[in-house]
Formats: C-alpha cells, structure tokens, sequence
C-alpha cells in the first residue's frame, strides 16, 4: 500500500511527493519491479479523511498472508507527547486531530499474518525553511517499532529529511527507487532490505543529504525486497560483459562524448529531461539534466593524459566561462577519463573557488561503475577498444580479435544450418549472430515442425497471459520478456535447431499484417432513442492471425486505438480494447477521441466498415469494468475544462503529461468562473497591499469596524496552470465580511499618513475570497457562491 498526501489546505504543498507515489507504483507493478497486480497494489493520494487510509489498510493487513508493504509520504510531526502523526489534505499546524495518529498504523501492521512486513515513513512537516522537511527526532524512531516487521524512516533523530526544491523526488525516495531500478553490483540475485538500507544510506551520505534511520526486529533486515537489476548469472558460458574494461586512451574524443551522453541519459532519464547539445556548439555543456527546477550541466573533456596541461585546463575555464554565459545552473559536472587524484579534485576545486559555482568531477572509475551496471552501452564502444580484466580481447571475439583473413576462411567457422525443410539465414550485426529460420514450403510446418517452449518465472502470470493473447490472436505490439521473467527457453525439433536457454531475455515481435494497413475504417453507430446516428473515421493500422482468430486494430483522431479481437467463426464473442492516452492532443481533438470512446462503451451496437464495405457488426459490445464510466467522465471533465478556458482567454496548447491535484482545481476552478459563476477561490484568503499615505474614510471605517464588505477589482487577472499564467480579464474578488491584520497599526499609520505601510485584509472566520468576472455575473454580485464544482474527490471551501 503507497500513501502520499501531496496537496494540503492549510501546509506547503509537496509536489515531490505525488511523483514519489506514481514512481514508486510503476517499480512495484512493473516486470522489472514486483510485477504487483494493480488489485495488489493500492494507491491512496491526497487522503482526505482518516478513514481513507485505515479501513484499505485494514483490508490489506488482513488479507495478506506473504507480505505487507506499506509507505507513507507527506508532511508529518510529533503531537504533545512525541507520537508520530500523519498528515492529511486538510490537517492544520498544531492541530493534532486533524492528522492520522501513527499508533492506528502500527495497529493494524501488528494485526497482519503477513510473514514479512515493511514498513517505509519518507515524512515531512512545513514549520521549516522552504525546502526543507521536518526532523522527525529520535521519537520517531522508538515509536514506530513494529514486532517481526522492518521500519524505515527517512531521517535520523538528529536530521531533517530533504525535498529538495525542484527535484522530481523527495531526497530519500529517489535514491530508493534508483537502487530498486538499477540494482546493486554485489553478486546477489535479490536485494535484502538490508542491502538496500545501506545502499541508499551510502548515497545519500556521498551527497550530504540526510541519511536514513531503521529498526527491526527477528531478523527483519534479512526480508528480500527486490530482484537485483545489476545482478548476472555467473553460469554462463559467454564470458560476462561486465569483465570487459575500456581503454580510456585509445577511444578517441568523439567516442567518449558520445559514450558519455549514453550514460548520462540512462543515469537521468528515467526522472529527469536529458538534453543533448548538438555537436560543433560551444555552450560550455554537452547534456543538460532538468529535474524540476533543477538544472545541471556536463561537460565531457577528453583528456586521457590528465589535467596537468595548461592547454587543458584552459579548455575547462572556457567551457565553464560559456556555461556560465547560459543562465543559472545548480551544478557543473566535468566528466574526464582519467582516474580521479588530488591533482583533479585540486583543480575542481579551484574552478568552483574562481567561478562561485558547484563544480563535481565524473572519472572513469564512476564510469566503468555505470558501465558495469549498464553493460549494453559497451556497444557503443568499438570492440579493439576494450579489455577483459585479464588482458585478452573484448567481447568482439576471434573475428575482431583476428583481423582480417580470407573470406572462406570467414565461412568455414559459420555452422552448417537447415535441411530440406528449413533454410537458415545468417547475418552478423554487431557483436551479435542473427539467425532468420524460413520454411522452404508450406508443408514444412506439418511435416518437421519446429517448436517454441518459454517457460516463466512465478509470479510473471501479467506476461503469461499477454503471451498466450500474441500467440491467440496474433496481437500488433511487441512482447518483451525480461530474463527475471524467463525461466527457461526451449527449441526443440529438427537436432540442428534444437536449444536450450536459461534465464534469458525475449522479444517476440509482431508477424508482417495480412492485409495492407492505411485503409479507410469507419464505425458508424445507429440512431437511438436518445441518439442520433453518427460515424467516425480512422486508418486501420494492424490485422494479423493467432491460432485461434484475428487482431484487427484502427486509429481514430491520432491517439485514439480501438482493437479488435475477433476468433474464428461466423458467430462468436469478440473482445474489443480501446488505448487512449490524450497528453499531447488538442482539446478539440481529444474530446472527440473521447466521445468516439463513449460511445463504443454504451451504445448497444455499432458497425465496422473497411473502405466503405461492412466488415461486421455488434451486438451489445464490451462489458467494462464498473470504473469504465468514472474514468472517462473524469477525462473528459478535465479537457472540456481546459477546452473552455483556452477559448475564453485566447491561449492555446496541447493537453498536458500530467496534471497535479492543485492544477485541477484551478483548471475547474478557472472553467466555472469563466462560465459566469461566483466561485470561492481556495486559494484566496488573504490580500494584501501597501498604503498610499492618504487617509481614506472607506478604509478607516473597514478598519476600525468589525467587518464590512469588500469588492477587489483586478484589470487584468491570470490563472496560474503548468507555469503559464493565463489571462482572464477583468475579475473582482469579493466578501461581505472582511477585517484587517494588525488594525491598530494599520490605523496609527493613516493617522500618520504613512506611505508604504503593508495591510492585509481578510475574510472573517479564515474563509476565502469569492471571484466572478463582472460582466458575465448578471447582477448577482453578493450572491451565494457556487457550491456543486461537480470535481470527483474534491469539495470546494466554506464561503
């Protein structure tokens, strides 16, 4: 279970924390992760209640009977008596009961059959510096001991855990899920939560980041919490291409530059924006890595003699001179293949001194550890550039190893392949033999039949089932099959095709259509009682043939694909997906890819046309889950509000990645007001503004009262959405009773005629401002605002 409160009423907002929930459930659901059912998998963001979080986890600790996994993220602290609490959406400074105490937690983990039980805390709290989260103190620690369970906390008692402003990831959790995704070198084929304790630990220690703090008891440490992404098997008769070194000094200048933007990429990539500089610009950078707000430059030198030169270190001031000329940057990493000594710290050193900024050097000791990790950039190596630690040749082999021979001599080394049924294609690309086996006739399948036996893993039923769909019915995307997942792969058949593999990765690929794609396809729907016909039209895209019938898929509105999977017979029971993914798409698109999906999921029958000929019809379609209905109002609710608010201000832009809980309500928020209605602004409580040094009765009286209405009129008012601020017009924020802060001062400064003293005025009882556009409010100013926002899992702020 994944809990993260990200978006509060009343405490800083944690953006870090949403994308900790969403990074953490794609390793777990993952094949490469856990390869957790979604079911198994439960996400709570932005709980509003405490009931929200303890009555899944009360379900989840009662039916699990292996493990129990539960993390937890958000501001947190400590009430009166140093009990850990956990926070809520609305949950208030100081005010204890409105956040949920961790003894309930603990409860119910200590009610768990579960055998193995994690517990992970990566909390926070706002009463720090921005930046900067809460020090949950060694309270913490003794607090949340859990009998026969692991705890884990992001902080020690002595430290405040980091989210550092404008990473994607809370300090702790990134470099948790860069273990868990990258694995550790250490031989083993799982991870302990030990191993991964520790590793992160050391990161984060590497980096002067706050370290984490753990308790356990009965040997929880030793609980196994991930396959090993670095690990290989040592069995193998192909020597492991983590032996294999590269010659740093006969690699070449371009190599290297491109070897290290290989890395870098991979390194980021997975939760950063990686640029790579196009060659021949000398902007003081190669790759450029965003992650938030953050940015960071590297600059590959090749420089295998060393820093010592003065050509060198010229090179480096003016690379980081023209850095610096680009704007401002968190740090500038000087990547070099040389090992790291005192003379290279000195000279980073200096740089950082000369330039007052953050200089870090990458050598190629941190190089060769990514490439073991990272085994497969080694192709971007040629091979007589790389060594096995024993001094022989690279992974290239005799070929490369050789030179060049006579082309027969070549020849006689390829085995002899295929009989009078089969006929074996071979061709070598890279460091890899591909074999292409073709019947010679159609008989040759029934008379010498040649078989393929995969074999997968426990826990790989998600991959077993996508399997035996490809081989059904013949589906269009590719299946890949992680070396976890695969247990064993067996050929069997004619003696020359015959093989056997273990642990080994697979990809099965979609077989050539049997029918050219590109065709007219249209669904036309019938008219009903409440609808009228329509039709919609696409491209087809995909058909193929399984053992049991036909995959046929089509296009709609570019991102829209609606497949077909259609067995055998006259007569039968076809399945029918739909894959929409909208980010990226105009609105106006997106809401007809949208209302095309809405239709197919309810309308009782609809007709399949190629090219203008009916392919088929069907009868009352698809039976869908019962969330169907609410995932497709929620989408089409948030791009119909951003279709209205880009119609009424006049921007336009395509459809976002991702939308924050805060940017949802401001973009149902931002529809609702340009609609005509009066709205409380959740995020308006407070206005605040400097005296002019003129005395003003209406003001002296708004003072000194307490509590008179007050209309705000702003000429030009923007709503803030994914760092654009988009116009509005002319919009008034009103309330009809508001009082001033600190009254007495603001009166001794009218008296005085003071210029430039700040006020504050705000509505009474700590409510917020209502916001209506004018002209569009029909004389209704002062009215009751609206109340029904109609937005799932969000109700709007007292008036």
């Amino acid at each position: 279970m994944i809990i993260g409160t990200a978006a509060y009423d009343h405490l800083d907002q944690l953006d870090a924390v949403r994308n900790n929930v969403h990074g953490l459930h794609a390793y777990l659901t993952s094949s490469s992760g856990w390869n957790l059912a979604d079911e198994h998998c439960q996400t709570i963001l932005n709980p509003i209640n405490q009931r929200e979080i303890m009555a899944p986890l009360r379900d989840a600790a009662e039916q699990a009977t292996d493990g129990l996994f539960v993390y937890f993220a958000g501001h947190g602290h400590l009430d009166d008596d140093a009990q850990f609490l956990a926070s809520l959406v609305g949950t208030r400074m100081h005010e204890p009961w409105t956040c949920v105490e961790y003894r309930h937690i603990k409860q119910e983990i200590l009610r768990s059959k579960a055998r193995q039980r994690v517990l992970i805390i990566d909390s926070c709290f706002s009463g720090r510096v921005h930046g900067l989260m809460s020090d949950s103190t060694e309270a913490l620690k003794q607090h949340t001991v859990v009998e026969g369970a692991l705890v884990i906390t992001s902080t020690t008692g002595s430290a405040a855990a980091l989210a550092p402003v404008g990473e994607e990831y809370t300090a702790f959790t990134g470099m948790l899920l860069e273990t868990l995704r990258l694995g550790i070198d250490n031989g083993c084929r799982h991870l302990s939560a030990s191993m991964v304790y520790n590793d992160v630990k050391e990161k984060l220690h590497a980096r002067s980041l706050p370290e984490p703090s753990q308790t356990g008891r009965d040997r929880a440490g030793e609980i196994l919490l991930a396959r090993n992404a670095a690990y290989s098997d040592p069995g193998k008769a192909i020597p492991l291409r983590s032996a294999e070194f590269v010659r740093w000094a006969d690699v070449g200048g371009d190599a290297f530059d491109q070897l290290v933007g290989k890395i870098i990429s991979k390194v980021y990539g997975f939760r950063s924006q990686v640029t790579i500089a196009k060659k021949g610009r000398a902007v003081g950078w190669d790759i450029e890595v965003v992650q938030g707000g953050r940015r960071r430059l590297f600059e590959s030198l090749y420089c295998p003699k060393g820093i010592g030169s003065s050509v060198v270190r010229s090179s480096a001031r003016a690379r980081l001179e023209r850095a610096i000329s680009t704007g401002e940057f968190f740090e500038w990493v000087l990547v070099v293949p040389v090992v790291r000594n005192d003379e290279l710290k000195d000279f980073a050193g200096q740089l950082s001194a000369e330039f007052n900024v953050k200089v870090r050097t990458i050598d190629s000791v941190d190089l060769e550890d990514y490439l073991q990790k990272m085994p497969r950039l080694l192709d971007h190596i040629a091979p007589v550039h790389l060594v096995r630690s024993d001094g022989s040749p690279g992974r290239a082999g005799p070929f490369a190893a050789r030179g060049l021979r006579d082309l027969s001599d070549r020849l006689r080394e390829i085995p002899t392949l295929g009989d009078k049924d089969w006929t074996v294609d071979f061709a070598r690309r890279g460091d890899m033999i591909v074999n292409t086996i073709r019947p010679r006739g159609p008989e040759a399948i029934k008379r010498n039949p040649i078989r393929v036996n995969i074999t997968l893993a426990p826990g790989h039923e998600k991959e077993g089932e996508a399997l035996q769909r490809l081989i059904d019915f013949g589906v269009s995307e590719k299946l890949v099959l992680s070396k976890n997942a695969v247990t064993a792969l067996e050929v069997s058949g004619p003696e020359w095709a015959q093989e056997r593999f273990l642990n080994v990765h697979v990809e099965l690929l979609p077989a050539d259509g049997l029918a050219d794609t590109g065709a007219l396809v249209e669904l036309r729907f019938p008219e009903t009682e409440n609808k009228p016909a329509s039709r919609h039209e696409g491209s087809l895209t995909h058909i193929s043939s399984g053992v049991r019938g036909y995959t046929l898929s089509a296009s709609f509105y570019s991102e829209l694909t609606v497949s077909f999977l259609i067995p055998r017979g006259e007569v039968c029971t076809a399945t029918c997906e739909l894959f929409l993914y909208v980010g990226g798409m105009s609105p106006a698109a997106a809401l007809r890819a949208l209302d095309l999906a809405r239709e197919i999921t309810s309308r009782p029958s609809f007709s399949f046309y190629v090219d203008g000929a009916p392919a088929w019809t069907l009868e009352a379609p698809m039976s869908e889950p019962a969330n169907i209905d609410d995932e497709l109002r929620d989408l089409e609710m948030l791009v119909a509000d951003l279709d209205v608010v880009q119609r009424h201000s006049g921007v336009y832009f395509a459809i976002p990645e991702e939308v924050s809980a805060v940017e949802r309500v401001r973009l149902r928020f931002g529809r609702l007001l340009a609609e005509g209605n009066c709205l409380v602004n959740p995020e308006c409580k407070r206005l605040s503004g400097t005296l002019s040094g003129f005395d003003d009765p209406v003001l002296r009286a708004l003072v000194e009262g307490e509590g008179r209405a007050l209309a705000v009129h702003f000429q030009e008012w923007t709503l803030l959405f994914q760092g654009r601020e988009i116009p509005f017009g002319s919009v008034v924020a009103y309330h009809p009773h508001v009082v001033a802060e600190d009254p007495k001062s603001v009166l001794n400064a009218l008296d005085a005629q003071l210029p430039g003293t700040p006020i504050a005025l705000v509505p009474q009882g700590g409510r917020y401002y209502h916001f209506y556009i004018p002209e569009k409010i029909n004389g209704k100013e002062g009215a009751e605002p609206f109340s029904s926002w109609g937005l799932h899992g969000y109700s709007p702020p007292q008036a």
